[in-house]
């Protein structure tokens, strides 16, 4: 972003915009910038505006480069003639594609292995009851997802997919799953889950709807019901999306694909084929 004055606005759910004075407006939530939303959608505009240190220039760098041995000319020449440009594209590029998204990031011997489909709270904050799309979220977001392909995707593939006007907290959801991963029905139960949020003929948030679906799919509905009521999954819950905001994953679906690629959110098959046909072609750096 440019240097000098910015000015920026933040809500109590952890969305904000920062605007810099090029005169660009970026939505930030989470780790993630989207400069085509609207400054003003978000508690009417109200900013708090602060200072921000100037970015070094390359005479800044080129003596922070003599300070420390390096020859300060062909520094500066390095710099002006953007000798690192293209490195610094392709790095980037290299990081997002594998899910980074904050510094400072590590990535420790390509050992995380994850495999199957794991729980992960999206929206830890939305209370038991629920709440509607417009408390949660700005106006310029809601549009956006308005427009989203999922629906024209889901079609093409024989699926419903029924927009829905409210937020769930889905935790008892995932444990529910998580009961019935215990019982080896956890496929059953996972798509059950799935077909019931989507064609919306059950409220996932209700104890009573979950032990029913869980009897469909062959569970003791007693016995699910029991282990939600006592909180038997809560520690696997929190430790499950611990685990996954280390290694960058904000957004569902995330896919991981041979221990290097992280692709996160609704994708066309083919863009999925595509990254695993390359960790197919591609052996790891180390390999």
């Amino acid at each position: 972003m440019p240097n000098g004055t910015v000015k920026k606005v933040v809500n109590d759910r952890g969305f904000g915009f920062i605007a810099a004075e090029d005169g660009k407006e970026y939505f930030f939530h989470r780790s993630g910038l989207d400069s085509s939303l609207n400054f003003d959608s978000l508690n009417g505009g109200e900013a708090v505006t602060f200072e921000v240190e100037a970015s070094a220039n390359v005479e800044d760098l080129k003596r922070i480069g003599a300070e420390h041995g390096l020859d300060p000319e062909q520094m500066g020449r390095a710099l002006s003639d953007g000798r690192y440009e293209d490195l610094l594209d392709a790095n980037r590029r290299e990081a997002t594609q594998v899910g980074i998204n904050a510094i400072p990031a590590h990535v420790f011997g390509l050992r995380y292995l994850v495999m199957g489909a794991h729980p992960y709270e999206l929206h830890p904050d939305v209370p038991a009851q629920g709440m509607s799309f417009e408390e949660y979220f700005p106006p310029s977001y809601l549009t956006r997802i308005a427009a989203a392909p999922y629906v024209a995707m889901a079609e093409q593939e024989g699926l419903v997919m029924k927009r829905g006007g409210r937020l769930i907290n889905s935790r008892l959801a995932l444990a529910a799953a998580e009961f019935a991963r215990d019982h080896d029905r956890f496929e059953a139960m996972h798509k059950a889950l799935f077909k019931a949020y989507w064609e919306r003929t059950a409220d996932l948030a209700s104890l009573d709807h979950l032990k029913r679906i869980g009897a469909e799919q062959g569970l003791d509905a007693d016995e699910l019901g029991a282990a939600l009521e006592e909180g038997r999954y809560e520690e696997l819950l929190d430790a499950n999306r611990r685990e996954a905001v280390q290694v960058g994953i904000n957004a569902i679906p995330a896919h991981v694909f041979g221990m290097r690629f992280l692709v996160m959110g609704a994708h066309p098959f083919e863009i999925l084929k595509q990254v695993a046909e390359r960790v197919e072609s591609e052996p790891p750096a180390n390999g």
